[in-house]
């Protein structure tokens, strides 16, 4: 079967350059762009702290006031925590500070930072309770040039370091009655429930959350799959797979799926007789390359 171009998903052979501000060496900066409810936003990580300024407002946030440039959230990295002021909006109102948090991790597309944001009165500005639901309470950051952001404490290189864009892709995956987006970003690989069928809704899988996170190696594919219980976390298992050159529409996945014990998350074995121990992705079509 004919490559063609819409089948690039799992060689992530669309390039993308990568536009970078330049540093100054002695501050062992990096820059990173990422989604944020529809904004593009600049994460910028100097010598432990971590500042996110918006660089494209969506439409609803302008008309708030917020312009580029506009800061969103200012704190500190340390052990992979990062933590400090993130901040909301309301026209013609100072911005109102709140504290969040979370955790980074270089292997994910994306980090997430929770708090209490402010609830304002309805007449004023003046903020009258918190609240941990919203949108302002849970910022989700999904990057659209993930490796260019050094997240560890200590700069690598030292002097200024500078990535290497890499090849990014998106593509349309169904499994099973689910759609799946996978993300090609150099050799990484990130598949996440786009419309989680009705049965993995009932155990508990919602949008965005992970299916598959790995790299390509030459053909084969190796990383670790996740199965759902309700109320537990997500819970990884081994996966390995070989891409057929010539098919560049179907993947094939296998492992040992987690046994789980009754009423609980703790696993007591791994077996191949599962419906997960085979995973089949077929490939539906190709997505922007932007989030």
């Amino acid at each position: 079967m004919a490559i063609t171009a819409r089948t690039y998903a799992l060689l992530g052979a669309v390039a993308l350059p990568v536009a970078m501000t330049p540093l100054a060496a002695s501050a062992h900066a990096t820059n990173s762009e990422a989604m944020h409810n529809g904004s593009r936003v600049t994460i910028t990580k100097t010598n432990g702290r971590v500042v996110v300024r918006y660089k494209e407002p969506r439409p609803f946030l302008r008309r708030l006031g917020v312009r580029s440039g506009t800061l969103l959230f200012k704190g500190r990295l340390n052990d992979g925590i990062v933590a400090g002021n993130a901040r909301t909006f309301r026209r013609n109102c100072p911005a109102a500070p709140y504290w969040v948090s979370g955790r980074l991790n270089t292997t994910q597309d994306e980090f997430i930072l929770k708090g209490r944001a402010p609830i304002r009165s309805p007449f004023s500005c003046r903020v009258i309770g918190t609240t941990e639901f919203g949108k302002t309470a849970k910022l989700r950051f999904r990057y659209l040039n993930h490796d260019t952001l050094d997240l560890h404490e200590d700069d690598p290189v030292g002097g200024g370091w500078r990535p290497t864009p890499l090849p990014y892709s998106r593509s349309l995956w169904r499994y099973r009655g689910s759609r799946l987006v996978m993300i090609a970003n150099g050799n990484r690989r990130t598949i996440r429930y786009r419309r989680p069928a009705w049965r993995m809704r009932q155990a508990g899988v919602r949008r965005g959350d992970p299916f598959f996170r790995g790299r390509r190696i030459g053909n084969r594919i190796v990383g670790r799959a996740f199965v759902y219980r309700r109320n537990c976390a997500p819970i990884g298992y081994r996966v390995r797979g070989r891409v057929n050159p010539h098919n560049q529409t179907r993947v094939v996945l296998r492992g040992r799926v987690p046994i789980i014990a009754p009423g609980s998350c703790r696993v007591v074995g791994h077996s191949w007789f599962n419906t997960h121990a085979r995973l089949e992705l077929k490939f539906a079509r190709q997505l922007a390359a932007r989030y």
